[in-house]
Protein backbone atom coordinates (compact mmCIF):
# COMPACT_ATOMS: atom_id res chain seq x y z
CA UNK A 1 0.00 0.00 0.00
CA UNK A 2 1.38 3.37 -1.00
CA UNK A 3 0.94 6.46 1.10
CA UNK A 4 -1.32 7.95 -1.55
CA UNK A 5 -3.67 5.04 -1.02
CA UNK A 6 -3.68 5.39 2.78
CA UNK A 7 -7.25 6.22 3.87
CA UNK A 8 -5.99 7.23 7.29
CA UNK A 9 -4.48 10.33 5.68
CA UNK A 10 -7.85 11.86 4.92
CA UNK A 11 -7.21 14.89 7.07
CA UNK A 12 -7.46 17.24 4.09
CA UNK A 13 -10.91 15.90 3.23
CA UNK A 14 -12.30 16.16 6.72
CA UNK A 15 -13.02 19.89 6.58
CA UNK A 16 -14.70 19.63 3.18
CA UNK A 17 -16.80 16.56 3.80
CA UNK A 18 -17.61 16.67 7.50
CA UNK A 19 -16.20 15.13 10.61
CA UNK A 20 -14.46 11.86 9.80
CA UNK A 21 -15.19 10.72 13.34
CA UNK A 22 -18.93 10.50 12.62
CA UNK A 23 -18.48 8.93 9.19
CA UNK A 24 -16.15 6.22 10.41
CA UNK A 25 -18.23 5.53 13.47
CA UNK A 26 -21.34 5.04 11.32
CA UNK A 27 -19.51 2.51 9.19
CA UNK A 28 -18.10 0.87 12.28
CA UNK A 29 -21.57 0.09 13.63
CA UNK A 30 -21.70 -2.73 11.07
CA UNK A 31 -18.35 -4.16 12.12
CA UNK A 32 -18.30 -6.96 14.66
CA UNK A 33 -15.34 -7.35 16.94
CA UNK A 34 -14.41 -10.95 17.68
CA UNK A 35 -11.59 -12.76 19.40
CA UNK A 36 -8.21 -12.96 17.71
CA UNK A 37 -4.64 -13.58 18.80
CA UNK A 38 -2.77 -10.57 20.07
CA UNK A 39 0.76 -9.75 18.94
CA UNK A 40 2.31 -6.60 20.37
CA UNK A 41 5.99 -6.68 19.55
CA UNK A 42 6.98 -3.84 21.81
CA UNK A 43 6.12 -4.17 25.46
CA UNK A 44 7.07 -1.99 28.40
CA UNK A 45 8.61 -3.12 31.64
CA UNK A 46 11.66 -5.22 32.11
CA UNK A 47 10.41 -8.79 31.94
CA UNK A 48 13.04 -11.49 31.88
CA UNK A 49 11.89 -12.74 28.50
CA UNK A 50 12.10 -9.25 27.05
CA UNK A 51 15.61 -8.89 28.43
CA UNK A 52 16.81 -12.07 26.75
CA UNK A 53 15.16 -11.06 23.48
CA UNK A 54 16.61 -7.56 23.60
CA UNK A 55 20.09 -8.92 24.25
CA UNK A 56 20.00 -11.16 21.20
CA UNK A 57 18.46 -8.49 19.02
CA UNK A 58 20.84 -5.72 19.94
CA UNK A 59 24.15 -7.51 20.32
CA UNK A 60 25.33 -6.62 16.82
CA UNK A 61 23.80 -3.16 16.65
CA UNK A 62 25.69 0.09 17.01
CA UNK A 63 24.63 3.62 17.71
CA UNK A 64 23.14 5.62 14.88
CA UNK A 65 25.51 8.42 13.89
CA UNK A 66 24.85 11.42 11.70
CA UNK A 67 25.75 9.65 8.45
CA UNK A 68 22.73 7.97 6.91
CA UNK A 69 20.41 8.72 9.79
CA UNK A 70 17.59 11.09 10.52
CA UNK A 71 17.02 12.40 14.03
CA UNK A 72 13.66 11.82 15.60
CA UNK A 73 11.28 14.73 15.33
CA UNK A 74 11.33 16.63 18.60
CA UNK A 75 7.84 17.49 19.74
CA UNK A 76 6.24 18.04 23.09
CA UNK A 77 4.86 14.54 22.99
CA UNK A 78 3.86 13.99 26.60
CA UNK A 79 2.33 17.39 27.23
CA UNK A 80 0.62 17.43 23.87
CA UNK A 81 -0.79 13.96 24.40
CA UNK A 82 -2.32 14.97 27.71
CA UNK A 83 -3.77 18.16 26.29
CA UNK A 84 -5.21 16.46 23.22
CA UNK A 85 -6.74 13.66 25.26
CA UNK A 86 -8.57 16.15 27.42
CA UNK A 87 -10.18 18.20 24.70
CA UNK A 88 -12.38 18.14 21.67
CA UNK A 89 -13.57 15.56 19.23
CA UNK A 90 -12.13 12.22 18.21
CA UNK A 91 -10.56 14.08 15.30
CA UNK A 92 -8.75 16.42 17.70
CA UNK A 93 -7.51 13.42 19.66
CA UNK A 94 -6.29 11.60 16.53
CA UNK A 95 -8.51 8.59 17.10
CA UNK A 96 -9.07 8.03 13.36
CA UNK A 97 -6.03 9.76 11.85
CA UNK A 98 -2.72 9.13 13.63
CA UNK A 99 0.12 11.38 14.60
CA UNK A 100 3.19 10.78 12.40
CA UNK A 101 6.78 11.09 13.61
CA UNK A 102 9.80 10.26 11.38
CA UNK A 103 12.22 7.94 13.14
CA UNK A 104 15.13 7.28 10.80
CA UNK A 105 16.20 6.75 7.18
CA UNK A 106 18.10 3.87 5.61
CA UNK A 107 20.56 4.78 2.86
CA UNK A 108 22.29 2.67 0.26
CA UNK A 109 26.00 2.56 -0.54
CA UNK A 110 25.71 5.70 -2.67
CA UNK A 111 24.10 7.67 0.12
CA UNK A 112 20.65 7.66 -1.45
CA UNK A 113 17.64 7.06 0.75
CA UNK A 114 16.32 3.55 0.23
CA UNK A 115 13.81 3.36 3.08
CA UNK A 116 12.31 5.48 5.81
CA UNK A 117 10.92 4.47 9.18
CA UNK A 118 8.16 6.35 10.94
CA UNK A 119 6.03 6.04 14.06
CA UNK A 120 2.25 6.28 13.96
CA UNK A 121 0.32 6.90 17.17
CA UNK A 122 -3.45 6.50 17.22
CA UNK A 123 -5.19 8.32 20.06
CA UNK A 124 -7.11 6.43 22.74
CA UNK A 125 -10.79 5.99 21.84
CA UNK A 126 -13.61 6.86 24.21
CA UNK A 127 -16.31 4.23 24.24
CA UNK A 128 -17.38 1.46 21.87
CA UNK A 129 -18.42 3.76 19.03
CA UNK A 130 -15.01 5.42 18.75
CA UNK A 131 -13.24 2.08 19.22
CA UNK A 132 -15.16 0.57 16.31
CA UNK A 133 -14.47 3.61 14.16
CA UNK A 134 -10.78 3.45 14.99
CA UNK A 135 -10.66 -0.19 13.97
CA UNK A 136 -12.18 0.66 10.59
CA UNK A 137 -9.61 3.43 10.06
CA UNK A 138 -6.72 1.20 11.11
CA UNK A 139 -7.82 -1.59 8.79
CA UNK A 140 -8.09 0.88 5.91
CA UNK A 141 -4.60 2.19 6.72
CA UNK A 142 -3.15 -1.31 6.79
CA UNK A 143 -2.02 -1.24 10.41
CA UNK A 144 -4.64 -3.61 11.79
CA UNK A 145 -4.39 -7.30 10.91
CA UNK A 146 -7.14 -9.51 12.35
CA UNK A 147 -4.78 -12.47 12.44
CA UNK A 148 -2.16 -10.70 14.52
CA UNK A 149 -3.80 -8.11 16.72
CA UNK A 150 -6.29 -8.05 19.54
CA UNK A 151 -9.55 -6.40 18.45
CA UNK A 152 -10.73 -5.78 22.02
CA UNK A 153 -10.74 -2.00 22.51
CA UNK A 154 -8.94 -0.24 25.30
CA UNK A 155 -10.44 3.14 26.07
CA UNK A 156 -7.54 4.65 27.97
CA UNK A 157 -4.48 3.77 25.91
CA UNK A 158 -3.24 4.79 22.44
CA UNK A 159 -2.00 2.35 19.81
CA UNK A 160 1.25 2.75 17.94
CA UNK A 161 2.72 1.29 14.77
CA UNK A 162 6.25 1.32 13.36
CA UNK A 163 6.00 1.57 9.59
CA UNK A 164 8.75 1.12 6.99
CA UNK A 165 8.32 2.68 3.55
CA UNK A 166 10.51 1.34 0.73
CA UNK A 167 10.00 1.13 -3.04
CA UNK A 168 6.72 2.97 -2.70
CA UNK A 169 5.24 0.40 -0.34
CA UNK A 170 4.53 0.52 3.37
CA UNK A 171 5.08 -2.34 5.80
CA UNK A 172 4.09 -2.46 9.44
CA UNK A 173 6.98 -3.99 11.38
CA UNK A 174 5.52 -3.57 14.84
CA UNK A 175 2.08 -2.73 16.24
CA UNK A 176 1.15 -2.45 19.89
CA UNK A 177 -0.72 -0.81 22.71
CA UNK A 178 0.92 1.74 24.97
CA UNK A 179 1.35 0.47 28.52
CA UNK A 180 -1.16 1.66 31.08
CA UNK A 181 1.78 3.04 33.05
CA UNK A 182 4.44 3.89 30.42
CA UNK A 183 7.82 2.86 31.75
CA UNK A 184 6.37 0.93 34.68
CA UNK A 185 6.33 2.01 38.30
CA UNK A 186 9.71 3.75 38.10
CA UNK A 187 9.19 5.24 34.62
CA UNK A 188 12.36 3.56 33.35
CA UNK A 189 10.92 0.68 31.33
CA UNK A 190 12.75 -0.50 28.21
CA UNK A 191 11.61 -2.29 25.06
CA UNK A 192 12.87 -2.56 21.48
CA UNK A 193 12.24 -4.32 18.19
CA UNK A 194 14.68 -5.20 15.41
CA UNK A 195 13.89 -5.62 11.71
CA UNK A 196 15.45 -5.56 8.26
CA UNK A 197 14.97 -2.58 5.93
CA UNK A 198 16.61 -2.77 2.49
CA UNK A 199 19.34 -5.06 3.76
CA UNK A 200 20.09 -2.98 6.85
CA UNK A 201 19.27 -4.08 10.40
CA UNK A 202 17.35 -1.34 12.19
CA UNK A 203 16.46 -1.22 15.87
CA UNK A 204 13.70 0.99 17.23
CA UNK A 205 13.30 1.23 20.98
CA UNK A 206 11.41 3.16 23.60
CA UNK A 207 11.96 3.88 27.28
CA UNK A 208 9.85 5.32 30.06
CA UNK A 209 9.31 9.07 30.31
CA UNK A 210 11.53 9.42 33.39
CA UNK A 211 14.59 8.07 31.60
CA UNK A 212 17.36 10.65 31.26
CA UNK A 213 19.71 8.60 29.10
CA UNK A 214 20.36 5.09 27.81
CA UNK A 215 23.83 3.57 27.77
CA UNK A 216 24.88 0.53 25.74
CA UNK A 217 27.98 -1.07 27.20
CA UNK A 218 30.19 -3.19 24.94
CA UNK A 219 33.47 -4.96 25.60
CA UNK A 220 35.48 -2.05 24.22
CA UNK A 221 33.35 0.98 25.00
CA UNK A 222 29.92 2.52 25.41
CA UNK A 223 27.44 4.40 23.27
CA UNK A 224 24.34 6.46 24.03
CA UNK A 225 21.49 6.80 21.52
CA UNK A 226 19.63 10.08 21.62
CA UNK A 227 16.19 10.02 23.19
CA UNK A 228 13.35 11.96 21.59
CA UNK A 229 9.69 12.56 22.17
CA UNK A 230 7.18 11.55 19.51
CA UNK A 231 3.80 13.11 18.87
CA UNK A 232 1.02 11.42 20.80
CA UNK A 233 3.32 9.05 22.71
CA UNK A 234 4.27 9.07 26.39
CA UNK A 235 7.46 7.13 25.64
CA UNK A 236 10.89 8.44 24.67
CA UNK A 237 12.11 6.85 21.43
CA UNK A 238 15.48 6.02 19.89
CA UNK A 239 16.86 4.23 16.82
CA UNK A 240 20.03 2.33 15.95
CA UNK A 241 21.34 0.94 12.66
CA UNK A 242 23.73 -1.87 11.92
CA UNK A 243 27.02 -0.68 10.46
CA UNK A 244 27.01 2.80 11.97
CA UNK A 245 30.10 4.01 13.86
CA UNK A 246 30.40 2.92 17.47
CA UNK A 247 32.08 0.45 19.81
CA UNK A 248 32.43 -3.20 18.85
CA UNK A 249 32.54 -6.48 20.70
CA UNK A 250 29.86 -8.29 22.65
CA UNK A 251 27.07 -6.34 24.27
CA UNK A 252 27.55 -6.46 28.04
CA UNK A 253 24.61 -4.47 29.35
CA UNK A 254 22.06 -1.75 28.69
CA UNK A 255 21.65 0.80 31.45
CA UNK A 256 18.83 3.25 31.99
CA UNK A 257 19.59 6.39 33.98
CA UNK A 258 16.82 8.16 35.84
CA UNK A 259 16.89 11.24 38.01
CA UNK A 260 18.26 9.34 41.00
CA UNK A 261 18.25 5.72 39.87
CA UNK A 262 20.19 3.46 37.50
CA UNK A 263 18.62 0.29 36.13
CA UNK A 264 20.49 -2.42 34.22
CA UNK A 265 17.92 -3.89 31.86
CA UNK A 266 20.10 -6.40 30.04
CA UNK A 267 23.04 -8.16 31.66
CA UNK A 268 25.11 -10.88 30.03
CA UNK A 269 26.31 -13.61 32.39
Amino acid sequence: MTRDQDPARLGADVEAHGDIAHRLADVADEVEIGAAPYQAVLRGGRRRKARRWALGALAAATIVASTGSLALAVVDGRDRTQTASERGTAQDRHVYTPWYTPLTEVRDGSGNRSARVELQVWGAPRGEREAHGQKVAMMAAGVWDERKTDPVPDFDRPWYAIVVTADGKEKVTSFGLQDEEPGGDDGLGFASVEFEAKGRTVTVGHVGPRTKRVEYEYEDGTSEPELHRAAGSAYLWFTRQEGEPGPSGELVSIRLYGEDKVVTTVQED
